[in-house]
């Protein structure tokens, strides 16, 4: 099968792309018991932190469900082609860059901040970061997320508290979450995910690239090489404060912020049997969530660009042309530009979220 046959039917991809715990040491067990439970069930009770479902990253590549292939080497079979050679298809998907991760922590994740593109320290295979949380389930009353710090709190009194190892939570912004709610990070905002948060966290980042991250403060833990909690003979993860100050001094972030950063969706369509739900667009990509009712189909035609989807609830039947995949929760797929039709059937109530790039056009009916 060449490329333009794959990117000619939905892209199903494996549901399998964990990250080894010693890179997530703070993991929870919401993915594996809440999200992973029906399509791989041996990951119940297991520590999961990071799930990069939807990735053409070459250290987790997501790969194409019953091929060989994953993205990134399909991306790469791409760009070797010559810009003549190429199909119409194939034009649209060598320029992916978006990659679909979902996190859950039992313990805060280290404080950080990303740059953007112009940060004059990124390496040439390196780059900027905009991302955003969807928040899909909190585990805990009173859960919720770092942001920002505190009105009248300056960059050196940041500098003090991660160089003394003081309680950095005097000087964060807290917000409680819960379930809905969707919080866009721009880069060289200084952020945190809570413990008891599970989210889904879409990012821009350039195929061939590598977002970078800032660690400012990691709650003074110590870890084993394996990524086991050990205060006494564990190691302390490698912070990165004079990047992070220099990051939060070319943006606005470590101003007090004028309002709850905060958003809920609002409708974008609405019939007697389907719902889809619309987050804030930032400019970079577009967050939609979808409901299906009991017995309900929904069809769709992208006419331009492509869009990436998650299945958090029940299953779905996906046709295209007289082709139906049964999906269920836990899987992703990537449609792309067709001009034929794409319809989603659910004989239970199931949803899915969308993430698509902002110039891709979807007409629904």
């Amino acid at each position: 099968m060449n490329t333009d046959e794959i990117l000619s039917q939905p892209i199903i991809l494996e549901s399998n792309n964990s990250v080894s715990i010693s890179r997530t040491p703070w993991a929870g067990f919401d993915l594996g018991n809440n999200y992973k439970d029906k399509i791989l069930p041996s990951w119940k009770g297991e520590k999961l932190g990071e799930i990069w479902e939807i990735s053409a990253d070459s250290e987790y590549p997501s790969k194409l469900l019953n091929t060989k292939l994953n993205l990134f080497s399909l991306i790469e079979v791409i760009k070797k082609k010559h810009e003549s050679q190429l199909s119409s298809k194939e034009k649209i998907f060598k320029n992916f860059d978006l990659l679909i991760k979902l996190l859950n922590a039992s313990e805060s994740l280290s404080v950080q901040v990303h740059p953007d593109d112009n940060f004059v320290g990124l390496q040439q295979d390196e780059c900027g970061k905009h991302e955003s949380w969807l928040v899909l389930n909190t585990t805990k009353n009173g859960a919720g997320i770092y942001l920002g710090l505190k009105e009248g709190v300056s960059c050196q009194q940041l500098i003090d508290y991660a160089r003394t190892y003081s309680d950095i939570k005097e000087i964060l912004n807290f917000f409680p979450v819960q379930k809905g709610d969707y919080i866009d990070i721009a880069p060289g905002t200084i952020h945190s995910l809570g413990p008891d948060v599970t989210v889904l966290e879409p990012q821009k980042i350039p195929f061939g690239k590598k977002g970078k991250t800032f660690r400012v403060f990691d709650w003074n833990r110590r870890y084993t090489k394996e990524g086991f909690r050990d205060d006494q003979k564990g190691f302390k993860r490698e912070l990165h404060i004079n990047q992070a100050i220099a990051t939060l001094n070319q943006k606005i972030s470590h101003s007090p912020l004028k309002k709850k950063p905060i958003e809920q969706a609002k409708f974008y369509l609405n019939t007697n049997t389907i719902r889809i739900f619309s987050y804030p667009q930032n400019g970079i990509y577009h967050v939609l969530h979808t409901y299906l009712d009991n017995n309900s189909h929904v069809s769709c035609r992208i006419d331009h660009g492509y869009f990436c989807a998650f299945i958090i609830k029940g299953s779905i039947k996906l046709e295209h042309n007289k082709i139906i995949k049964k999906l269920i929760k836990g899987q992703s797929f990537i449609l792309l530009q067709n001009d034929s039709a794409y319809k989603f059937m659910s004989q239970n109530k199931s949803e899915f979220i969308i993430t698509k790039t902002c110039s891709t056009e979807i007409a629904w009916f």
